[in-house]
């Protein structure tokens, strides 16, 4: 008797682990938000300023952005970061 309340057992199991894992939550983000410090965040002034008729002009000229983006992207960074690199890899994150 054992042994039958165990295969029930397993079996089971077994039937729940592979029936949760094929309804697993598909990654349907489409951006990144990263709150944080310098390492993280090079400012939002180039969107905060948008709706005004003059953005900072400072952030759309050399060098912000012409390390790999080879034209001014109106960060106050000269490159990528590392949430740029984590948003390139394209990971399932649910």
């Amino acid at each position: 008797m054992a042994n039958r309340s165990l295969s029930y057992t397993s079996f089971f199991t077994i039937l729940q682990l592979l029936w949760s894992c094929t309804f697993y939550a598909n990654g349907c983000y489409t951006s990144i938000t990263s709150f944080g410090d310098s390492l993280a965040d090079t400012g939002n002034l180039k969107q905060l300023t948008s709706e005004l008729n003059q953005p900072p002009l400072h952030l759309f000229l050399p060098p912000y952005g012409e390390t790999f983006f080879h034209e001014p992207t109106g960060r106050c960074s000269n490159g990528r970061l590392i949430i740029d690199f984590i948003g390139n890899l394209s990971l399932h994150l649910t």
